[in-house]
């Protein structure tokens, strides 16, 4: 069976994007904070995280970003679903960061 080249490799680009995505949170940085640092608007960074969206990116943009995330760019492919870090597993970390992030009723400034 021949496989269409805009799937063929669907899958590592949607855990590439969870990477960033996950480096992304880690350092505490916004889509948008990302998006300035390395040139690119927010809603390339967007698509690029997007579990189910496939864009393109450049190998010099791919650097840029590790090194605004402060990471050897190896990381970046240290795909999370090998770790057992899922596509389902994600949904639920964002939900988490979501939780988080929103105003508790018993504290004037965001918990994170």
């Amino acid at each position: 069976m021949k496989t269409d080249k805009t799937t063929k490799h669907l899958n590592q680009y949607r855990q590439l994007g969870l990477t960033i995505a996950y480096y992304r949170k880690l350092r505490g940085m916004t889509q948008l904070q990302l998006a300035e640092a390395v040139n690119l608007s927010r809603t390339h960074i967007s698509t690029l995280e997007a579990p189910n969206m496939q864009t393109s990116l450049s190998l010099e943009k791919l650097f840029d970003i590790a090194d605004a995330l402060h990471v050897p760019v190896k990381n970046l492919f240290e795909l999370r679903e090998k770790a057992g870090y899922s596509a389902e597993k994600y949904r639920l970390v964002q939900a988490a960061f979501f939780m988080l992030k929103t105003r508790s009723p018993y504290a004037s400034t965001p918990i994170i």
